[in-house]
C-alpha cells in the first residue's frame, strides 16, 4: 500500500470531524441568515474539494460523483444533528446551500486539476438548486412529498411504490446512472428524462427517454438515445394518508426500440413489456413518517422471434426514513433483484444490489441521490458500483 497517497485524506477527515463537532455545539447566530447561507456553502466548497483533491490521488474513479455524494451525505449528518442538539435548529435552506456549495467546490477543483467540461447532470443539479418553485421556509411544510423515480413512476429510486401523482399534476424529471466495472473494462453513463401526469386521483402515465454515452476497454466512446418507456399505475386498493393500511397498485408498461439497434442503446429489438404489483404503507408516528415500498414486475421482450425472446422478473424493496423533523431530509435503503434475464443487453444480465441513498424534498421539488452496489451472477463479470441520481419538479 503506497501510504504516502494516504496522506491527501488528513485534511479531508479533519475538515469531517470539524463540521460534525460543530454540528454538536451550540453556536451565536449570525448578524444575517444570508451571511449564514455563504458560510454554509463556503465549508461545503471546501469540503468538497478536499474530497475530490483525496479519490483522485489516490486513484478512485468517477471521482466528481463520489466526491459530491460524500459532501451531501456529510450535509445531512449534520442538519440531523442540528435538530437534536439544543439551541440549534436544522433547516431545509441550509442543506441546500451545502447542496450548492458541495457541486461548486467539487466542479472547482476537477476544473483546476482537468480542463475537461462539467458533465451535464451536475449543470443540471445546480441549475435546479436555485430553481425553487416551492415554499421557502421548511417550517410551512408538512406533507411528505411522492416523487418520481428512474422510471418517471412514483417510488424511490428504484423501487415502485403503490402511490400516484396527484390529479392533474405534471411532474418533469431528469436523472443520472453512472456506473464503471473493471471486468469487463467498461465505463456507461445513462440521463434518463421523465414526464409523469396524475390522470386520476388513483393513476398515473409516465413516459421516459434516456441518452447514453459508453466507453470501452479500449478507450472507444459512442453515444445515443435509448429506448422509449411508457408507464401506467393504478392504485386499486387505497390506503388513508399515513395509515397503516397497506396501499398496492398494478403496474404495466411498454417498451418501444427508438434507440439504433447498431450503438447498441437498445434493451430490446421489436418491442418489450412489464407488468407487475407494487404495494407499500407509510407509518407516522409524533413528527415522524416511515415508508416502506416493494414491487414485483415480470418482464417478457421479443416473444415473437425465438432467438431474441426473453422473460425475466425484477423485484426491488426499500425503506424510507426522515432525519430532519420537517421531513425534508429523508434517508433510502433498498434492495434490488433482476432474475432470469437471458438477453444480454445495454442493462446487463442477472444481478442483486444493495442501495442506501438520501432524498432532499419539499412540496414541488425532488433531489434524490444514492449508490448502488451490484453483485452480478456471472463469473467473467466482477462485482461495480453505480451512482444514482435524480431530481425533480412538480407543476
Amino acid at each position: 500500500m503506497n501510504y504516502k497517497k494516504l496522506l491527501w485524506w488528513i485534511p479531508t477527515i479533519v475538515c469531517i470531524v470539524a463540521i460534525i463537532f460543530m454540528a454538536t455545539q451550540p453556536v451565536p447566530r449570525l448578524p444575517a441568515k444570508q451571511l449564514d447561507k455563504v458560510v454554509h456553502v463556503a465549508l461545503y466548497g471546501v469540503l468538497a474539494f478536499l474530497l475530490y483533491l483525496s479519490l483522485h490521488y489516490t486513484g478512485v474513479k468517477r471521482t466528481l460523483l463520489i466526491a459530491i455524494l460524500i459532501a451531501v451525505l456529510v450535509g445531512a449528518v449534520d442538519e440531523s444533528l442540528q435538530a437534536l442538539t439544543k439551541s440549534r435548529h436544522s433547516s431545509i435552506d441550509d442543506f441546500f446551500a451545502d447542496l450548492v456549495g458541495a457541486a461548486a467546490g467539487g466542479m472547482i477543483c476537477r476544473k483546476l486539476i482537468s480542463p475537461r467540461n462539467i458533465s451535464f447532470f451536475f449543470a443540471v443539479l445546480l441549475i435546479t438548486a436555485f430553481f425553487r418553485p416551492y415554499p421557502a421556509q421548511a417550517d410551512e411544510l408538512d406533507v411528505l412529498n411522492r416523487p418520481v423515480n428512474v422510471s418517471g413512476l412514483t417510488g424511490m429510486l428504484v423501487t415502485t411504490s403503490p402511490y400516484t401523482t396527484p390529479q392533474g399534476v405534471v411532474e418533469l424529471g431528469i436523472s443520472g446512472l453512472d456506473e464503471s466495472s473493471i471486468k469487463p473494462v467498461y465505463s456507461q453513463s445513462e440521463f434518463p428524462l421523465t414526464i409523469t401526469v396524475g390522470l386520476t386521483e388513483r393513476s398515473e402515465l409516465a413516459l421516459r427517454g434516456s441518452y447514453w454515452h459508453v466507453e470501452d476497454e479500449d478507450k472507444k466512446k459512442s453515444r445515443g438515445a435509448g429506448d422509449a418507456e411508457l408507464s401506467w399505475k393504478w392504485n386499486f386498493i387505497t390506503a388513508e394518508e399515513y395509515s397503516t393500511k397497506p396501499a398496492v397498485a398494478l403496474i404495466i408498461a411498454g417498451i418501444f426500440p427508438t434507440a439504433e439497434q447498431v450503438g447498441g442503446f437498445s434493451s430490446v429489438v421489436h418491442w418489450g413489456a412489464r407488468a407487475g404489483l407494487s404495494g407499500g404503507i407509510e407509518i407516522t408516528w409524533e413528527e415522524h413518517v416511515m415508508a416502506i415500498y416493494a414491487d414485483v414486475q415480470l418482464s417478457v421482450q421479443d416473444l415473437s422471434d425465438e432467438a431474441l425472446r426473453d422473460r425475466y422478473h425484477t423485484a426491488n424493496a426499500g425503506l424510507l426514513f426522515p432525519v430532519s423533523k420537517h421531513r425534508n431530509i429523508q434517508l433510502i435503503l433498498e434492495y434490488n433483484i433482476v432474475s432470469g434475464k437471458d438477453q444480454d443487453s445495454i442493462y446487463g444480465l442477472d444481478h442483486t444490489a444493495v442501495t442506501p441513498g438520501i432524498r432532499l424534498v419539499s412540496e414541488g421539488f425532488n433531489f434524490s441521490m444514492g449508490m448502488q452496489f451490484l453483485r452480478k451472477e456471472r463469473s467473467d463479470e466482477d462485482n461495480s458500483t453505480r451512482v444514482i441520481g435524480t431530481t425533480s419538479i412538480k407543476f
